[in-house]
């Protein structure tokens, strides 16, 4: 069922949090392995890992999507994808979302993606949908997952992560937790349509960029504001000197 596992109204949580989610989130964002945990209803996504000397071409759907199970209520998270290539390319999708299904009515979270070359070039060549969808649901709405990119330049967990949002404010969630592994060093983290970085406890996160955007809510004040946010659960997060956070929310949590 995974750590991060649901029980009665509540949906699980992998790397971003489920509403009213039991469990912590858990996984490296970085190089994930870990599948994804079940809701009360529901099978949680399993874990995909490849390493391919040559170029990986992506011809048809890499899913570490969660299964619900018809008539259920609680969803269940999407698990990891974990893909080293010298090259790829491609036009279809990459997914470890929050599987869906209709009569559902409380989200699980997305899970974490990695995407690492060994060769020379970037990731242009992919032209899919690469998601960790949360849901929407009647009530609330789920945290989305994490998506690495790392070129060969960037080799040894120096690249972007990303934190896609899901467009609508959290409901009862945690926003993208990181709560294990590092420390990290990214080149850049992107937050955008009300996405929500979490450091967890003994947790350090390090960044060249931290880039804000779209619209998130201030669950203090309940006001909306066009910045991505970061909130310290007992971890630290650092900038090189002399850089500042642009367009960002931040609160320290005790």
């Amino acid at each position: 069922q995974g750590p991060g596992w649901g029980e009665q109204e509540r949906g699980a949580s992998p790397g971003g949090s489920g509403v009213e989610a039991s469990g912590r989130c858990y996984g490296s964002p970085v190089t994930p392995v870990t599948i994804g945990s079940a809701g009360r209803d529901g099978r949680g996504g399993g874990a995909i890992a490849l390493t391919v000397g040559g170029t990986l071409t992506v011809n048809g759907h890499i899913s570490a999507n969660s299964t619900p199970v018809s008539g259920g209520d609680w969803h269940s998270a999407g698990g990891s994808v974990l893909l080293v290539a010298n090259a790829m390319v491609g036009a279809s999708n990459i997914t470890a979302s929050c599987g869906h299904y209709g009569t559902q009515t409380t989200s699980g979270a997305g899970g974490r993606i990695a995407l690492k070359l060994t060769g020379p070039g970037d990731f242009s060549g992919l032209t899919g949908a690469i998601e960790v969808k949360a849901r929407k649901t009647a009530t609330g709405n789920g945290a989305c997952g994490t998506i690495y990119y790392e070129t060969a330049a960037q080799a040894g967990g120096k690249g972007k992560l990303v934190l896609p949002g899901a467009g609508v404010a959290l409901t009862n969630g945690r926003g993208s937790e990181i709560n294990e592994g590092g420390p990290y060093d990214f080149d850049e983290i992107v937050a955008t349509n009300y996405a929500c970085l979490g450091v967890g406890p003994g947790v350090v996160v390090k960044t060249k960029k931290f880039l804000g955007g779209g619209i998130v809510v201030d669950p203090v004040n309940s006001t909306g504001n066009s910045k991505g946010k970061i909130e310290l659960r007992g971890g630290e997060f650092r900038l090189p000197a002399g850089e500042a956070l642009t367009n960002v929310y931040g609160r320290v949590l005790a």
